[in-house]
């Protein structure tokens, strides 16, 4: 098993299972994808590096500034496929699908993955 600490040595690599298992230096997690390992170290390190260019929003994955920076924007591109709703969160219109389309929720949820 190698175990790996992180650093600015650490190799460019993309997301992929190499069969390594990377191993964190602060909880058990382990993982073979590199990079699954250093977005998780950010959990123990505070590390936001991505920030919003219209207030002062800081976080560690680009995933959840983009869903942000969708408050400012007013970008809904999720939308219900049985009403008018449209959502800026695919949880949200999930949730909204499960309270406002019950009977109907089961039939589309196999499209909102």
């Amino acid at each position: 098993m190698d175990i790996r600490t992180p650093g600015p040595s650490w190799p460019s690599a993309t997301n992929t299972d190499t069969g390594i298992t990377h191993q964190c230096p602060y909880c058990s997690y382990a993982t073979t994808a590199i990079n699954n390992l250093k977005r998780h170290i950010s959990v123990h390190t505070g590390e936001k590096p991505f920030a919003c260019p219209h207030c002062s929003y800081r976080c560690s994955r680009k995933g959840n500034l983009d869903t942000h920076i969708r408050t400012h924007t007013g970008e809904k591109p999720f939308t219900c496929p049985h009403c008018s709703y449209r959502s800026s969160r695919m949880f949200s219109l999930k949730s909204h699908i499960a309270f406002h389309h019950p009977m109907l929720s089961r039939s589309s949820s196999h499209t909102l993955s």
